[in-house]
Formats: C-alpha cells, sequence, structure tokens
C-alpha cells in the first residue's frame, strides 16, 4: 500500500497534513506508481482550489511511503516526484475551525461494519459557503470534480481507506477500495489530528 503525504502552509494554525493511501491495480510499488499516486492526489485537491484560500499552499512530498496494511508497518520508501499546488478563491477565511468533509464508502466490511473513511477540507473561503450555511453550489460541484480525480481518472491506481489493526493486535490491518465518496452538506470540525 502506498501513502501519499500532503502538507498544507500559509493559514493560520498551519501546517495541516493530509495523508491518501492507494494501491497500483498492478500489485507492483515502483516508482510508476508512486507518481500516479501523487497525482492523483493533486487531482484531488486541484479541483477544490477555488474554495480555498489563496494564502493556502500545499506540497505533496515526492517520497511515497510503502506501508504493509496488515500491520501498518513502514517497509519502505519510492522517490517519486513532488508536486505543489495553492487555493485560488480569494483570501477571505471562514473560521479557521471550519473544513469541508469529504466521507468515503468502499462496500467492504470488517467486523460487521462497512469500511469507511473521511478527509478534511482546510482554508474554505467565504464564497464556498452558501447562504443557509451549507455548502455553495461552486464547492459541490469542484467536490464531484475531485471525486472524479480520485476514484475514476486513475488508470493504474485505486483510492483506498485502510483499517488499521485492531488494538492490542499487532496484525490484521485491511484495505478497501473506495467505491463512492460524498462532500458532506454541513461543514465540520477537526478536533484532533493523526499527524
Amino acid at each position: 500500500m502506498l501513502r501519499v503525504r500532503t502538507t498544507f502552509t500559509g493559514i493560520t494554525g498551519s501546517p495541516y497534513f493530509n495523508q491518501l493511501h492507494f494501491v497500483p491495480n498492478s500489485a507492483i510499488e515502483d516508482v510508476a506508481a508512486a507518481n500516479a499516486a501523487i497525482t492523483a492526489a493533486k487531482g484531488f485537491w486541484t479541483a477544490l482550489a477555488g474554495s480555498m484560500s489563496g494564502n493556502c499552499n500545499w506540497t505533496h512530498l515526492g517520497t511515497v511511503d510503502q506501508i504493509n496494511p496488515d500491520n501498518g508497518q513502514l517497509t519502505g520508501q519510492l522517490a517519486g516526484t513532488q508536486q505543489t499546488g495553492a487555493g485560488s478563491g480569494g483570501t477571505t477565511l471562514l473560521p479557521q475551525e471550519v473544513q469541508g468533509l469529504f466521507r468515503w464508502n468502499t462496500g467492504f466490511f470488517v467486523g460487521g461494519r462497512q469500511l469507511t473513511g473521511h478527509t478534511y477540507v482546510p482554508a474554505v473561503v467565504q464564497g464556498a459557503c452558501a447562504a443557509t450555511g451549507q455548502p455553495a453550489t461552486t464547492m459541490n460541484t469542484a467536490a464531484t470534480n475531485a471525486i472524479t480525480a480520485l476514484l475514476v481518472t486513475p488508470s493504474t491506481t485505486k483510492f483506498v481507506i485502510w483499517h488499521r489493526p485492531k488494538a492490542p493486535a499487532t496484525s490484521g490491518g485491511v484495505v478497501g477500495t473506495v467505491l463512492q465518496g460524498a462532500l458532506q452538506q454541513k461543514f465540520a470540525v477537526l478536533k484532533s489530528r493523526r499527524d
């Protein structure tokens, strides 16, 4: 399993961090697979740029981690190509704690529950918020494009959710391929971070 790390800077409270996981269709983890995963991550965040502050910059780190999904241990690193991006939605931010929230469904069940995931979107600007307090039409359109960038566009890699081994076990982790995603129609607050 490949882990792409993205760092966000330039706004209050930064740096912010994001991790997305991918599995190559060929099951071969090489530099080409690492770059495909980085490109998919970049496509996701680039689609959301108009909903994010122009002061927010991000870097998709070129070093892609290889993770054993069974136990979560780092097994190697691949030297991909670092890529960058930036918000373009103006600079007037919603309150710092307000973030967009994507939820991901895999259709894969572990312990009687569907394996799901989520991704928070920092640096959301006021223009991305409708008068109702929900994400504006422009942000919903951007979210549709962002989901496509992760789930449809990549031809050589799959976006996955990783289920860690349940403590105190040191093995038993699994991955599920994401089948669908949706931007939640209420903004969210990220109360804790796993950096």
